[in-house]
């Protein structure tokens, strides 16, 4: 009799002993949105109420097919009274689509003695929906898209824009010259050339006849700075006569270059500057000087630019 007795209060105590740990321990589950599109993301909140003396482990989500868990968190826990609520945040998404369940996530917990024990959270329906609706059906998920990285994308705006300022500046500067080369055809001679037509209408202009000794001296020494600038590049229409002789000794020009350039310079600068009345003859030599100094100086065409 005292046999029975004894088992009879260990069976008692065993029950006690589950109910009150399924006492001390609860779990409630909350997932939002219930309706969402395929790959949306969807909250999930598992809140565990425990007494004290019991501990819970986060969840191991392990496979929640059809759904995918993206991220996990413990939140900050409330106590009030000798209990306590433990949060836990999981972001899943799917992307499948139809009426589907969220399968039932396991909550390990502890006593005071050391007992483990589990709850299991019931499971959640979720309805998920295409893109895009088709006669009533859903879209079925296109897999394997690529999309553009931020970074990747603000490049090949930039790149595209940059190439197309540049095709827009090369076109402006071929328009240019060809209404440079309609308007001005002279602009495209060679400076020889130039220079011979220049020297051609400064002699038709009659300004010696007429005592415009002063603009003629002074065309004439534009006329040999502006052959020289575009024969060799060299910016001289600002340059004394001085400074223009030494530039030419520092590119290593001819000396009987140097000189002729001299020569007409200086002279120029006496009729314009020293108010020097020339010779009548003066002018018709230094239009020969210019004219040979061009001569000997000019570039001379190859057989190549001459088929072109």
């Amino acid at each position: 009799m005292k046999k029975y007795f004894a088992l009879w209060v260990g069976f008692f105590l065993f029950l006690t002993a589950v109910v009150c740990a399924e006492n001390a321990m609860a779990v409630k589950t909350r997932a939002w949105p219930k309706t969402v599109t395929m790959g949306d993301e969807i909250r999930v909140l598992v809140q565990v109420t425990r007494l004290q003396g019991f501990s819970v482990e986060p969840p191991a989500p392990g496979d929640l097919a059809p759904f995918e868990v993206k991220s996990m968190r413990q939140l900050p826990s409330v106590e009030e009274h000798g209990i306590s609520q433990e949060n836990f945040e999981l972001i899943v998404t799917t992307f499948k689509i139809g009426d589907l369940k969220i399968p039932p996530i396991q909550i390990k917990y502890a006593d005071s003695s050391g007992n483990s024990g589990s709850l299991t959270t019931p499971p959640i329906n979720i309805k998920v929906v295409g893109v895009i609706k088709d006669a009533g059906k859903d879209i079925q998920p296109i897999k394997n898209v690529v999309s553009l990285a931020p970074g990747l994308l603000r490049t090949l705006i930039l790149g595209g824009l940059v190439f197309f300022l540049s095709v827009l500046l090369a076109v402006r500067i071929v328009l240019r010259r060809k209404s440079k080369a309609a308007s001005d055809p002279e602009s495209l001679l060679p400076a020889h050339e130039r220079a011979g037509l220049e020297l051609e209408r400064l002699q038709q202009k009659g300004w010696i006849a007429s005592g415009k000794i002063k603009e003629y001296y002074s065309e004439l020494s534009g006329i040999l700075k502006r052959y020289l600038e575009r024969r060799y590049a060299l910016q001289m229409l600002d340059l004394t006569t001085s400074e223009s002789v030494v530039l030419l000794r520092e590119k290593d020009f001819d000396l009987s270059v140097r000189d002729g350039v001299r020569e007409i310079l200086e002279a120029s600068d006496l009729v314009k500057f020293a108010n020097w009345i020339p010779p009548r003859n003066l002018s018709d030599e230094l239009v020969k000087k210019l004219s040979d100094l061009v001569e000997r100086t000019k570039e001379i065409e190859t057989s190549k630019d001459k088929k072109t």
